[in-house]
């Protein structure tokens, strides 16, 4: 049986990619904007999100993250924050912030893959620090 991740990405072309790197593991569902995403998890059980930090110029990834860990039967749902942008939230950061993984854009296959077997193998939680 396959896992299910649910990737919050506004450039389409990231979330295909995503869906085709992963499609043998995992279904993927992809979601351009976070209310779309949170309404899908009401009746959806994911293994796990990917979340791009912004979208649309608000911190999508970060609304996202705060809302899963508001509903008890999601708060320990692993949470990956997926950005380009360094300059306004690094590792340290995302690991204050609540988030399970980071990794940064653009990626390599392995490092998010890997970063998606640590969490779930873990149950959704490793040290930040440890992965490079």
């Amino acid at each position: 049986m396959l896992g299910r991740i649910a990737v919050l990405e506004d450039n389409e072309d990231c979330r295909q990619i995503l869906g085709i790197l992963f499609a043998s593991e995992y279904l993927v569902d992809g979601f351009d904007q976070a209310e779309k995403l949170k309404s899908a998890l009401i009746d959806t059980r994911y293994d796990l999100l990917i979340v791009d930090l912004i979208i649309e110029g608000r911190f999508a990834g970060v609304d996202v993250l705060r809302h899963v860990r508001s509903i008890p039967k999601l708060k320990n749902l692993p949470v990956i924050l997926l950005t380009g942008d360094i300059m306004r939230f690094d590792r340290e950061k995302a690991l204050q912030t609540g988030f399970d993984g980071f990794v940064v854009k653009p990626f390599e296959f392995e490092e998010l893959k890997d970063t998606v077997s640590r969490l779930l193998r873990t149950g959704g939680s490793f040290p930040l620090r440890a992965t490079a």
